[in-house]
């Protein structure tokens, strides 16, 4: 099997799990509201209980994500993790020791390869921008395509910001294209040359990955949060604009 198929094979892996784990905390989370309600007696009782006001957190939260949030970033549902913790309080007292501990030693765990693999990504990006500047003649024009971290990286290195539809590009003009990232498109009608790739070498702190498309701030069915590859972090075209064939 090669490594792609691999990859590809553990990506879906992992989101079919990601998924299985949300309706199985979907499920609970009704499940212990229903018990928490019948327990209760009446609405009027339930509504003065702590766990209405969680549920309504959890429902509040839930509703305006749905409704009004662009995309469906990760650090969104961060936010009602805290209200899932306290809803299922008494869960988390059943629960033996050994479990507790594992539980709490696989998210500490998880958390720092996830952050370190974020700071890393980060890093490519700002180390890219700041070299690619420094290789540049004196008195360059450099646009840059491509969104978030990477294009903040570029304008504070004195890059322009590029998109299809603002294409200004002039020969002798350079490009640089981060490929992994969205609004990478350029335009066919003004030709260039590629001059270097740059790729992020990948290596273990890596390997828990969430450059895919910057999928730690922004997920999708097909795309989990992370997932496991060995690919490089991107790759850092840059270009320069040429004349038109004659």
């Amino acid at each position: 099997m090669s490594s792609g198929n691999y990859e590809k094979d553990l990506t879906a892996i992992l989101d079919a799990s990601f998924f299985i784990h949300g309706v199985m905390i979907l499920f609970v989370t009704i499940l212990f509201v229903s018990k928490s309600f019948q327990k209760a007696g009446t609405i009027r009782v339930f509504v003065q209980s702590p766990q209405f006001i969680l549920v309504l957190f959890i429902a509040a939260l839930s509703s305006f994500l749905i409704l009004f949030a662009p995309f469906m970033g990760i650090r969104h549902l961060l936010l009602i993790i805290p209200f899932l913790l306290l809803l299922a309080e008494p869960i988390i007292e059943k629960a033996g020791l050994g479990m507790v501990k594992f539980s709490l030693t696989a998210s500490v765990v998880l958390s720092l390869l996830l952050g370190i693999s974020d700071w890393k990504y980060a890093f490519y990006y700002k180390n890219t921008a700041s070299g690619i500047m420094r290789g540049m003649p004196p008195g360059s024009t450099v646009w840059a395509t491509g969104t978030g971290a990477w294009q903040w990286y570029a304008q504070q290195n004195g890059m322009i910001r590029h998109t299809v539809q603002t294409e200004q590009g002039k020969p002798g003009e350079y490009l640089v294209i981060a490929r992994g990232l969205p609004a990478y498109r350029v335009s066919s009608e003004k030709p260039f040359a590629v001059l270097a790739k740059i790729w992020g070498q990948p290596s273990l702190l890596s390997y828990f990955c969430v450059s895919d498309g910057a999928s730690l701030y922004s997920g999708q069915f097909g795309k989990p949060g992370w997932k496991l590859s060995k690919r490089a972090v991107d790759t850092v075209y840059v270009c320069q604009y040429v004349s038109d064939a004659p």
